[in-house]
């Protein structure tokens, strides 16, 4: 995880990865909509936290790994994560998680 324009430590970093990980059942059902062929690789995309929390905008999809049922799920996924407010206002994350064999 990068944040953009802000501390990029483990404190700041802290709360947004605990509100991603509470929603960790959503990723898993996604990655089941990939072709078992399709192997390893990574899906990023960024998420714009707004100043008083809650769903984040989503943008900038990035992924090798194929199938428009796994990236439509993946990014509704992220726009149910609920967001605290952040520490530093609205705020700008590029997210990247890597999917390996199944």
């Amino acid at each position: 995880m990068h944040i953009g324009g802000g501390p990029n430590d483990p404190g700041t970093k802290a709360p947004f990865v605990a509100a991603i990980d509470a929603r960790v059942h959503d990723f898993e059902h996604c990655v089941g909509l990939l072709d078992p062929s399709d192997g390893t690789g990574t899906f990023g995309i960024d998420l714009l936290v707004a100043a008083d929390g809650g769903h984040p905008q989503t943008s900038n999809v990035r992924t090798v790994l194929s199938g428009e049922d796994f990236k439509k799920c993946m990014v509704a996924a992220f726009q149910n994560v609920e967001f605290a407010h952040p520490k530093y206002g609205k705020t700008k994350l590029s997210y990247s998680v890597r999917i390996g064999p199944r």
